[in-house]
């Protein structure tokens, strides 16, 4: 059973959520009905195909109705077939409080009163959750990938707007790049510092996502989001010394940690050593007050992601040169430049890009390094350069040496570079020129996360390296491509001298938040802001469908939205009532597009109405209708499963 029904009050709260949206749209048209003398024979919320209901009262002239069928729901009104096949049970002359007796103009103000009631709610919802208070994730940067990078955006800067659009959230700044025009470019403007920058973005497709996926990600917080609570080699730390997720890291050793980036360097340098942790613990789940608490561990030893204790022996013939140097770091106050090709450092001749990372990136942190480079017009020069603390960019993985704020752009693909001699990868008949494709590992323990069955695929070298890290044992199926024809043999892989670990908490960082709360006056302008970027945002990303920007996969369906209802209800009531005014203003606009059986397909029967001076004969609407009842359906199973896929894919 999907975690968000695995309770009474989970299922409870989407049931009410779905509920409160759909009864809000059809109490629209009740109203709108009534006020026209219209008679309203039914009001169902969901559908009861076949007589199927759940709930069912006639109060006066009006049956009110809960159907078995959760699609929706609908306003029976006298004149007026709103499900196809159900006759009009007026006959003969049109009586007065009949719907077909009303002017268009009327008849348009009833169909458009559930969008309008949606709309308003909306605001309602906003305007409730903005006082209730709710967390957002900032719309900060934190991890920056090269091209990014090379566009000119930094850790730690501040999206203000993309594309022209206002942002407030990071979800903002997801859907614009999302449905951006793929491989253009986007304008970013940025807070840096306290000032104002724009940078122009290049918009990033993976062939493997249905959307842009950018290569910069939001700013990690300080607040503890997941606790590991076990590996293959037992209890974590984080779980031995009793860290829960909610606490707010606070200090290591006594000394005070201001961001993630930093705490992880902390805890990579502290591999079995016993460390005080000093954190603020909420006194409960949804508590803005907290309690310290200081905590002793000692972090696990694991091996470093990318120099890992296993060998292969092949790597990219990527040169040593500087692509790009971080304006303000020590590889930039030393004098370092892009286009500089490294010579050595501290001494050590290096050849390749990994040389100069495995000698830098582990270089004492503090101490002068001695690095000498060839500029681009020819000449050498030695730059003394103390590596410093810096913001972690794991979109560059081994292409970024980050305690001098240096970065090379990572070569696509696996292509092989050079063999080491005498390597497994030698031994096996690996070539340069080659590219690997997979690593399987043989017989894995279950607790591994590696299939039996299946390799893993590689698409760039980051991931080879973070693979071989990983792999329980030296036995590995290997697999290359050599001239369109594919190779797989078995090798043995050979200890890694340049193997290098880090402590291992066993924690997980959420994305940095921001609590917002208004009062009850202020909360007024905002709130009347949001339904039209709520509405914004619903036509770019519907716009994006259309010109096939964002893939069909993307759309959800009711286990979707229930998933989604249930996590924001982990949060805050605030958090709930925003997805709420959400799903109303989806709502709005789905009904509204020109489909028969919604309500934009009715309204465009009116429209027509009106420029011809006739109906669109009762025949051709029921067959019409009927068409837009099966898309629907259509679309509703297609959504169903694209839920039923993420939810298989998430275990």
């Amino acid at each position: 059973m999907p975690e968000f029904l695995s309770t009474p009050l989970n299922a409870l709260q989407m049931i009410v959520a779905f509920g409160a949206v759909i009864f809000i749209h059809e109490l629209g048209h009740f109203i709108a009905a009534k006020r026209a003398g219209v008679r309203v024979l039914k009001f169902a919320i969901g559908f009861d195909f076949g007589g199927l209901k759940l709930f069912s009262r006639r109060v006066g002239e009006t049956e009110y109705v809960v159907g078995a069928f959760p699609l929706g729901g609908y306003v029976r009104m006298l004149g007026q077939e709103d499900v196809p096949g159900e006759e009009p049970d007026a006959a003969g002359d049109v009586p007065p409080d009949s719907f077909q007796a009303k002017s268009v103009w009327q008849r348009m103000q009833i169909i458009g009163a559930g969008v309008m009631a949606n709309f308003l709610s909306a605001f309602v919802f906003c305007y409730l959750a903005l006082i209730s208070g709710f967390q957002m994730t900032a719309p900060e940067v934190g991890s920056v990938g090269f091209d990014a990078l090379q566009a000119g955006l930094r850790p730690g800067d501040r999206i203000s707007a993309l594309d022209g659009v206002a942002v407030e959230s990071w979800q903002d700044v997801q859907v614009l790049y999302a449905t951006a025009e793929p491989g253009g470019e986007i304008a970013a403007e940025v807070v840096r510092q306290g000032e104002a920058v724009e940078v122009r973005l290049p918009v990033q497709r993976d062939a493997d996502l249905p959307f842009n996926a950018p290569d910069f990600t939001p700013a990690s917080g300080l607040q503890i989001r997941e606790v590991v609570t076990a590996t293959p080699e037992g209890p974590t730390a984080a779980e031995r010394a009793g860290v829960k997720p909610g606490d707010v890291i606070r200090a290591v050793d006594g000394r005070t940690v201001s961001t993630w980036e930093e705490f992880s360097r902390m805890a990579r340098v502290r591999a079995g050593v016993p460390t005080r942790l000093q954190v603020d613990r909420p006194l409960d789940r949804r508590s803005s007050e907290f309690q310290p608490r200081e905590l002793q561990l000692t972090p696990g030893r694991v091996p470093d992601e990318y120099t890992g204790p296993w060998l292969l022996g092949v790597e990219p013939a990527e040169p040593a040169r500087i692509d790009a140097v971080v304006p303000g770091l020590p590889g930039d106050a030393a004098g370092l430049r892009a286009g500089d090709l490294v010579l050595s450092v501290g001494g050590i001749p290096v050849s390749t890009w990994r040389d100069f990372w495995l000698t830098a990136e582990y270089a004492p942190e503090g101490e002068p390094l001695a690095v000498e480079v060839r500029g681009p017009e020819g000449g050498t020069r030695t730059a003394q350069v103390v590596p410093g603390a810096a913001d972690h960019w794991p979109g560059l993985g081994v292409w970024g040496v980050f305690g001098m704020g240096l970065a090379h752009r990572a070569p696509e693909g696996v292509e092989v570079g050079k063999v080491l001699p005498g390597s497994p990868a030698e031994m096996a008949g690996i070539l340069p020129g080659d590219r690997v494709t997979a690593v399987k590992a043989i017989d894995p323990p279950a607790s591994s996360g590696f299939s039996a069955d299946k390799p893993v695929p590689v698409h760039s070298w980051s991931g080879l390296y973070a693979t071989l890290a990983r792999v329980p044992a030296r036995a590995v199926d290997v697999s290359w491509v050599r001239g369109g024809e594919e190779k797989t043999r078995r090798v043995e892989l050979a200890e890694n001298p340049h193997a290098r670990w880090r402590g291992f908490v066993g924690i997980g960082a959420g994305e940095k938040k921001a609590w917002v709360a208004l009062g009850p006056v202020e909360a007024v302008s905002r709130a009347a802001r949001q339904p039209f970027m709520m509405l914004q945002q619903l036509y770019v990303t519907l716009k994006a469908l259309v010109l096939g920007r964002v893939g069909a996969e993307t759309l959800s369906g009711p286990l979707g939205i229930g998933r989604a209802i249930w996590y924001a209800a982990e949060q805050s009531v605030g958090e709930v009532l925003n997805l709420v005014a959400l799903i109303s203003i989806n709502l709005a606009v789905v009904n509204f597009l020109p489909i028969p059986i919604t309500d934009g397909g009715h309204f465009l029967f009116l429209v027509y109405e009106k420029v011809k001076g006739r109906k669109v004969s009762d025949e051709i609407q029921s067959r019409l209708q009927w068409v837009g009842l099966i898309f629907l359906l259509l679309v509703f199973v297609f959504a169903t499963w694209n839920d039923i896929s993420h939810l298989l894919l998430r275990r």
